[in-house]
C-alpha cells in the first residue's frame, strides 16, 4: 500500500473562492492516489467560511479545519497537526500542481533518500497559460545550498517533506 500524503492548504477567509477549487480539484486529480486533503481556514469569519466551503469543496473530499489563531503558520501547523499521512505536501491556496507532481516527488525521494523535495514551477494567469519568463528553479543540491543564503530556495508551493522529518512546530 502506498504511503499516504497529507497535502495542506492554509486560506484566508477572504481569499477567492475559485482558486482554492482549482487548487483542490489539481490534488484530487493526482496520479498518486493516497492522498490526504486539509484546508485550514484563518482571518475574520472563519468559521462561516468553513461552512461555505462544505459545498463547494465536496467533490474534493477535503477536510476543512478553522485556525485558532489568525495567519499562514498557524495554519499550516494546525493542519500539520491533524495530518495522518507519512508525508506532508504544501500548496497555497492560489495553486495549481500538474497531475504527476506527487508521484514524481515520492518517487524521487524514495530513490534518493530525502526528507524534503521541492521542484520548479511556473507561474501562470487565471487561464493556465504560462506567463513568459516566470519559472522559479533551484533544482541540483548546490544551486540551492548558493541560494539559501539569499532567499528560499524551494518555493513552497512545491514541497514535499517526511512528516518524521519536521519539528514540532515547524511553522514559527
Amino acid at each position: 500500500m502506498a504511503d499516504l500524503i497529507s497535502v495542506v492548504i492554509p486560506f484566508y477567509s477572504r481569499g477567492d473562492r475559485d482558486y482554492l477549487r482549482q487548487a483542490c480539484h489539481s490534488i484530487r486529480t493526482q496520479d498518486y492516489a493516497a492522498v490526504e486533503l486539509i484546508v485550514v481556514v484563518n482571518g475574520p469569519e472563519a468559521a462561516q467560511v468553513r461552512d461555505e466551503l462544505h459545498p463547494l469543496l465536496a467533490d474534493c473530499m477535503a477536510t476543512i479545519l478553522i485556525s485558532s489563531t489568525s495567519g499562514i503558520s498557524p495554519a499550516l501547523n494546525t493542519g500539520i497537526a491533524h495530518a495522518n499521512g507519512q508525508y506532508i505536501a504544501r500548496m497555497d491556496a492560489d495553486d495549481i500542481s500538474r497531475p504527476d507532481r506527487l508521484q514524481k516527488q515520492i518517487s524521487w525521494m524514495n530513490e534518493n533518500q530525502l526528507d524534503i523535495c521541492g521542484s520548479a514551477m511556473r507561474f501562470i494567469t487565471y487561464d493556465g497559460i504560462a506567463k513568459s519568463g516566470s519559472y522559479w528553479q533551484a533544482l541540483s543540491n548546490y544551486h540551492i545550498r548558493f541560494s539559501l543564503h539569499f532567499f528560499c530556495a524551494l518555493a513552497h508551493p512545491t514541497i514535499i517533506i517526511r512528516k518524521s522529518a519536521l519539528p514540532k512546530s515547524p511553522y514559527v
